[in-house]
C-alpha cells in the first residue's frame, strides 16, 4: 500500500552502515560463520544495547552486512564503529567497510510488507561506505574524529600512525588550536619531537 502524503514523515536518523569486503567470494558456510561473528561483535558494542534497550535503534540486514539507525544520539554510529573496529583489530577476521552519515529517513513498507526505512540518511551512509574502497583517509582526520570524541589514546594512536606514514598534515599539530589539550601529553611532546617540532 502506497503512502499518501500524510503518512509521510521524515526524521533525522544517524546511520552506521557497513558491509563485509569480500564477501560474494566466499563459501556460503564461510558467509554464514562471518556473518555471525560480525552480529555477535555488533550486538556486544555498548551504543547497540544502550539504543535498543532505549527503543532508538533499527536493525537493517543487508545480506553482507546490515546498516544501524540511531534515532537519537548523533554520535552512537561512529561510537558503534570505533568500538567495532577495536574488536575487529584485536580478535578478528573479518575486514569491513563502515560508513557514516546523519540525514533524513522515512518509514516505508517493503516487498515483504515489512515496516523499513528509506531515504537518503541511508543512501549517503551506503556512499560513504563504498568510496571507502576508492579514497584514502588520513590518519590524522581520523585522529581529529577520536579528538572530537575525547578519546585522546585513540587519537594518538593515530597520529603515531601518521608519523609511520610521514604524513604531510603532522606538520600544523604545534599550531592547529584542535591539538591544545593535548601539549602536556607526553605521546604528543614525543610525536612533535619525531617529527622535529619540539
Amino acid at each position: 500500500m502506497a503512502k499518501t502524503q500524510q503518512d509521510f514523515h521524515l526524521e533525522i536518523a544517524h546511520v552506521l552502515f557497513m558491509d563485509i569486503v569480500g564477501y560474494s567470494k566466499l563459501l556460503i558456510n564461510e558467509q554464514a560463520e562471518l556473518l555471525q561473528e560480525l552480529n555477535r561483535i555488533v550486538r556486544n558494542t555498548s551504543q547497540f544495547r544502550n539504543a535498543e534497550a532505549a527503543g532508538e535503534l533499527i536493525r537493517l540486514p543487508t545480506g553482507d552486512g546490515m546498516a544501524l539507525v540511531f534515532l537519537r544520539n548523533a554520535e552512537a554510529p561512529v561510537q558503534c564503529a570505533i568500538e567495532i573496529s577495536q574488536t575487529l583489530r584485536s580478535s578478528s577476521e573479518i575486514r569491513l567497510r563502515m560508513g557514516v552519515h546523519s540525514g533524513p529517513v522515512n518509514q516505508v513498507t517493503d516487498v515483504n510488507d515489512r515496516s523499513n526505512l528509506a531515504g537518503a540518511g541511508i543512501n549517503i551512509a551506503q556512499r560513504v561506505m563504498a568510496l571507502s574502497d576508492q579514497h584514502y583517509i588520513p590518519p590524522v582526520n581520523i585522529a581529529l574524529v577520536y579528538n572530537g570524541l575525547g578519546d585522546q589514546d585513540e587519537a594518538l594512536s593515530m597520529l603515531e600512525r601518521a608519523c609511520e606514514e610521514r604524513d604531510v598534515r603532522l606538520t600544523l599539530l604545534k599550531v592547529d588550536p584542535r591539538w591544545d589539550s593535548f601539549r602536556d601529553n607526553p605521546r604528543f611532546v614525543a610525536i612533535l619531537k619525531r617529527i622535529g617540532l619540539q
